[in-house]
């Protein structure tokens, strides 16, 4: 008990501490995602700042621009004409400009240079990034990689200048790198780091204690299979001993032989219902497991009623017949000895459950792939309130506890023996009208 308790309190642990850590790592994820954008929105402003900074200092240039007329500009740079022509004053002026900044000096507007003036915030900022110079077409024409993917700069005067007058766009691309946000969130890391470990640890106890307690449930199986083993035989002889000798008479014996003959008959009763509750409590724990084998049925069933033909009443005149029709063919495949439990049973209740004259007839057939096994009785019948309790491990009918001992285990027995055995059982039943039960299973032919 105090192992099963330990279980589920650390079975209860670990899923609280799988929801902690998954809280914690989503926690984690969305802090990264979240201040990953605040920086690259941060950043984003910051390049636009430098680069209106550059487009300030191309547009002073202004002793450049040689002619400015009412329909064209000439602008010389580097001894290199520019001519551009305008319809407005303020398309003049935007005209102006524009030529400034697609014949700025090659030595500075460039992608490098720009970089150079950037890489400083981004150094500060611990901020891996890369600049891209794209033509008209998206073609990458130039690049920056800074942070985590250097690569070497060379001279700046291989940087391509920048041509705004081509439609030449600059992308930018930033990543907040991993390693510089788990050191800034140092404490949150290292609560998941110990969370984790505490979820190894108590997966690794739980486990240990799982086996332990497999361990020690195997060991009382054993014990107990083996006394059950030992015990059956003979408490089963002694039985059928006492029952023989009661059924010749005792009238010999003096009074106190008597008593003790009918004491040591009780003491023997309650061992086989001990026995008998043992037997279903090892396959209510590790279910039945079955031995296949091929026999003949019919001669099953008569092993099964010469078995049980001692144990009636002299009282009970008992009609027995067995109906088999198996189309030529007796021989079935199934597991012997567990059958034959079965079917002793079904034959034990339908003497117990009747009056002085019993008439009992056991059928078989084939239908399909399944084998019908039927047992049919005079009896008197199961009442309607006990039919849904019937099969309950243990359950009695008050009306025939006070007339007949028994332990409730005979029909919990037979349905687990044709559960094994993938198969069920059915029953039809009238109250003082005898019942009919129908064993059904797979029909295992040779």
């Amino acid at each position: 008990m105090l192992i099963m308790r330990m279980r589920k309190f650390y079975i209860l642990s670990w899923g609280v501490m799988v929801l902690l850590f998954i809280v914690l790592a989503c926690t984690l994820i969305k802090l990264y995602v979240e201040k990953e954008t605040n920086l690259i929105e941060t950043l984003k402003n910051g390049l636009e700042k430098n680069i209106d900074i550059y487009n300030q200092r191309t547009m002073n240039a202004t002793g450049n621009i040689l002619s400015f007329s009412l329909d064209h500009i000439i602008v010389f740079r580097n001894r290199q004409k520019f001519v551009f022509s305008f319809k407005s004053e303020m398309e003049a002026k935007k005209m102006s400009v524009c030529a400034m900044y697609d014949i700025r000096d090659t030595a500075l507007w460039t992608l490098w240079g720009l970089d150079s003036s950037f890489c400083r915030q981004m150094d500060k900022e611990a901020v891996s990034y890369m600049l891209e110079l794209q033509d008209s077409t998206g073609k990458v024409i130039d690049a920056v990689k800074q942070g985590f993917n250097k690569i070497p700069r060379g001279k700046e005067d291989f940087s391509m200048p920048l041509g705004l007058l081509e439609k030449h766009t600059i992308r930018a691309r930033f990543g907040l790198p991993v390693g510089v946000f788990l050191y800034d969130e140092w404490p949150m890391v290292l609560f998941l780091v110990a969370s984790a470990w505490m979820l190894g640890l108590i997966f690794y106890w739980q486990h240990y204690l799982v086996h332990k307690e497999k361990r020690i449930r195997q060991h009382e199986e054993l014990n107990i299979q083996t006394v059950n083993h030992d015990m059956k035989s003979p408490v089963g002889i002694a039985g059928t001993y006492l029952g023989l000798v009661d059924r010749e008479g005792i009238s010999g014996l003096t009074s106190q032989q008597q008593k003790n003959f009918r004491v040591a008959q009780e003491a023997i009763g309650r061992l086989e219902i001990l026995v008998k509750k043992m037997s279903v409590k090892l396959v209510n724990e590790r279910g039945l497991v079955l031995n296949y084998e091929v026999f003949e049925l019919p001669v099953l069933v008569q092993e099964v009623w010469r078995s049980i033909e001692g144990e009636i009443p002299d009282r009970k005149a008992v009609r027995f017949s067995v109906l088999c029709r198996l189309k030529g063919d007796p021989m079935i495949c199934a597991d012997r000895l567990q059958l034959g439990r079965a079917l002793g049973n079904l034959l034990r209740n339908a003497v117990k459950y009747s009056r002085e004259e019993v008439g009992i007839v056991v059928g078989c057939v084939r239908k399909g792939t399944r084998l019908w096994i039927f047992v049919k009785d005079n009896g008197y019948g199961i009442e309607k309130a006990d039919q849904k309790h019937m099969f309950e491990t243990g359950y009695r009918s008050p009306s025939v506890e006070r007339r007949t001992e028994g332990t409730g285990l005979g029909l919990s027995f037979v349905k687990m023996v044709m559960s094994a055995h993938g198969g069920r059982i059915v029953y039809r039943t009238r109250e003082g009208g005898g019942s009919r039960f129908v064993l059904i299973m797979k029909s295992k032919q040779r």
